[in-house]
């Protein structure tokens, strides 16, 4: 698949009007592969390649301080009482990085979508944060809930069958998470994009990914190797393809929802921003 018919460069400035909401969404993807992701998104990040690498560097950089102040006024001595300062440091840091994290993906999908995109997108989290946060939560309950009863069935497969019990459990513990994550894996994305709740934006994900476990797991897969490759650079190519990813999970959500991918190929000399 081509996005080329998605998405129109002289669209007018307010280009959101009509814009699908929950479950309005279902149903309006079009076929697509790793391919037509990665190569849309490689399009993307040479158009605003200084933009994008800034961007990201500056959320990593910004979400890294608070741990690195909190690891500074720490006690070095392992026996010594914790700081309370370093501890509540660190919640505050916790709570930044998720703001950071929603600005990011704000500027992600405005982005991916031709929608004007800036370096300030990174600060425009907050009237989402506490949904945000409350998302982050119920997923790491779930993913919890999942280790446990995974490691209490590899438990009991080991009394039952030894180490092929183990190796039983152990697979059917990775199919299973895998599963569960990659229905749930576009979350953070709807509550960024959609004005809804926690508990819908789950179960919008849910039914979004429905039947895309494998091209969603061929997809991270290969952005994982496009990533691991930069090892022939003592992984100096990570400022180039950890972008390349980011962008590629924005596109990837567009496109799932039906969404209009930015053509980049499709503007003139002129700036991006004149046209959207």
């Amino acid at each position: 698949m081509s996005f080329s018919d998605d998405f129109d460069p002289y669209s007018p400035p307010k280009a959101e009007q009509n814009k699908p909401v929950g479950t309005e969404m279902i149903g309006l993807a079009k076929d697509f592969t790793t391919g037509d992701v990665l190569s849309r998104s490689w399009q993307i990040l040479r158009s605003r390649m200084g933009l994008v690498m800034g961007t990201c560097l500056a959320s990593f950089l910004l979400s890294s301080l608070p741990g690195i102040i909190s690891s500074i006024i720490s006690p070095n001595d392992p026996e010594a009482p914790p700081n309370p300062l370093a501890i509540l440091i660190g919640l505050i840091g916790a709570v930044f990085g998720i703001y950071l994290q929603c600005g990011l993906f704000t500027f992600l999908i405005n982005l991916a979508s031709g929608r004007k995109s800036e370096f300030n997108d990174l600060f425009r989290g907050g009237p989402i944060v506490i949904k945000a946060i409350l998302g982050a939560l119920l997923f790491g309950v779930a993913g919890g809930a999942v280790f446990a009863i995974g490691f209490a069935t590899i438990a009991l497969l080991f009394t039952v069958a030894g180490g092929a019990g183990v190796t039983i459990g152990v697979l059917g513990w990775m199919c299973v998470a895998s599963l569960i994550f990659t229905r749930f894996s576009q979350y953070f994305y709807l509550l960024v994009d959609r004005e809804i709740g926690v508990i819908e934006s789950f179960n919008l994900s849910s039914q979004l990914m429905k039947g895309r476990f494998w091209q969603y797991n061929i997809f991270l897969l290969t952005c994982g190797l496009i990533n691991l490759a930069t090892i022939v650079t003592l992984f100096t190519g990570l400022l180039l393809t950890i972008p390349l990813s980011m962008i590629a999970s924005a596109v990837f959500y567009l496109a799932i929802t039906g969404q209009p991918v930015a053509d980049p190929m499709a503007f003139n000399t002129n700036s991006q921003d004149e046209f959207v």
